[in-house]
């Protein structure tokens, strides 16, 4: 029988790095990574200097730029920067490396470029005179976690340097600390009918400062100013929903953010509509069908929900209903089934039921709008990839995302482009928002 004494290759790497001595063999499975980067221009093909490496770990992969002259010093670069991503993480090895980044643009999140190729237009401007239509958003996602920044700039050089630092105090501060300081997009659903299930949603930005005054004069025939409290921990949703529901004539509107302060509110200002967010009012005692305090027996009581996007709101609609009807309104219109009716100041729930069919019901009829037969006609997976697009995910991050080749998204891209009648990703995505 023939036998091979086991390999100690292994071994031998350990001790020669625990003595500060360049490991030949490493050095050189490095050498075979390494590669020049090539473009073409004006018909002709260049090559360029200096040499570069893919890292692929944990599921991710970019390409450095090394600053190593010589193949031998470029692949010692190499094994270093492996080195630091398996001891402490990609996010170390960009800080360590300022200077690598990938030729093909795969730029670190801590450089301003990388945000640049994900910018947007949403088209979900809060509907303050400070707001424009064109303004970018960038979404920002780490630890799990994602939301939507309107950047306030139609400048993208401008954008990306708000985006990193948006980044940065969510990497050095907390999102709590981010979201506090800075605007983000927030879909908001109200539900008005749990079965059949009748929402309304709307798309506003957060406000992390108060926002100048403003109230609209009562209508003709209406007298009295319905009272309402909005149950809300989070300030800048706060800020945001007063000023949206102040847009409509005949509302007041007090708040309330701690269970402490709750028995107190109801008992100083005795509202006629309690608006309370779902997240927070069992933990106030207000329970999940929401009915009414016991200390307010007269109030009535509607729920609303908050989500990054309205994807999540379609995703979180409960099953089992017979009947979905849910419809977009504008900022300045959050409470559309109550603003059907001027002078009728009944808010009882029973009144507001009545209200809210009769607003769906007019929604059934055929109205005379957009041709949107083109989002009809796309294929599920085409739906798919139009839906990555409108979260800022660029062609190298769809494919993996949905397990396909680059070149099929930018196939599908084409075809989506084609049926919506459109020549740009912003144009599909408003389309695709409206929907």
């Amino acid at each position: 029988m023939f036998k091979q004494r086991p390999s100690n290759l292994h071994a031998r790497s350990k001790t020669l790095e625990l003595s500060g001595q360049p490991d030949p063999q490493a050095i050189r499975r490095w050498q075979q990574r390494l590669f020049k980067n090539s473009y073409t221009r004006a018909g002709r093909r260049f090559t360029l200097k200096h040499w570069s490496v893919k890292i692929q770990h944990a599921g991710r992969r970019h390409t450095f730029s090394l600053a190593a002259r010589t193949k031998t010093a470029a692949a010692a670069e190499a094994k270093a920067i492996h080195k630091t991503i398996l001891a402490e993480g990609w996010e170390a090895a960009f800080r360590e490396h300022p200077s690598r980044r990938a030729d093909n643009g795969d730029f670190p999140k801590t450089d301003p470029r990388y945000w640049r190729q994900r910018l947007l237009r949403r088209r979900y401007p809060f509907p303050a005179p400070r707001a424009a239509a064109e303004d970018l958003t960038v979404r920002v996602e780490h630890a799990g976690i994602a939301h939507f920044f309107p950047l306030g700039t139609t400048d993208s050089q401008a954008a990306g340097e708000r985006a990193r630092g948006i980044y940065q105090t969510v990497v050095a501060k907390g999102w709590p600390a981010a979201c506090r300081r800075f605007a983000r997009e927030v879909t908001v659903g109200f539900e008005w009918s749990v079965n059949p299930l009748l929402w309304t949603y709307t798309t506003l930005h957060t406000l992390p400062r108060e926002p100048g005054p403003f109230r609209r004069e009562l209508p003709m025939g209406q007298t009295k100013i319905n009272h309402i409290l909005l149950l809300e921990s989070d300030p800048g949703i706060s800020r945001a929903l007063i000023w949206a529901i102040q847009q409509q004539a005949g509302f007041a509107v007090s708040t309330c953010d701690s269970a402490e302060s709750f028995p107190r509110t109801l008992e100083l200002h005795q509202p006629r509509l309690i608006l309370a967010n779902r997240r927070v009012a069992e933990p106030w005692g207000i329970t999940t069908g929401c009915e009414p305090p016991a200390s307010c027996p007269n109030a009535t009581v509607i729920a609303y929900s908050v989500y990054v996007d309205s994807d999540q709101l379609f995703l979180a609609t409960p099953g089992g209903m017979g009947v979905y009807l849910l419809n977009r309104v504008a900022p300045a219109n959050v409470l559309a089934p109550l603003s059907n009716a001027a002078g009728d100041v009944d808010l009882a729930a029973e009144a507001i039921l009545r209200r809210v069919q009769h607003y769906f019901k007019g929604l059934l009829q055929p109205p005379a709008t957009r041709d949107t037969s083109g989002l009809a006609r796309l294929t599920r997976r085409e739906r798919d990839v139009l839906a990555l697009i409108s979260k800022g995910y660029i062609d190298k991050e769809i494919a993996p995302a949905l397990g396909i080749s680059t070149w099929t998204v930018r196939g599908h891209i084409k075809r989506i482009f084609e049926r919506l009648n459109v020549h740009k990703r912003t144009e599909a995505v408003v389309q695709y928002l409206e929907k």
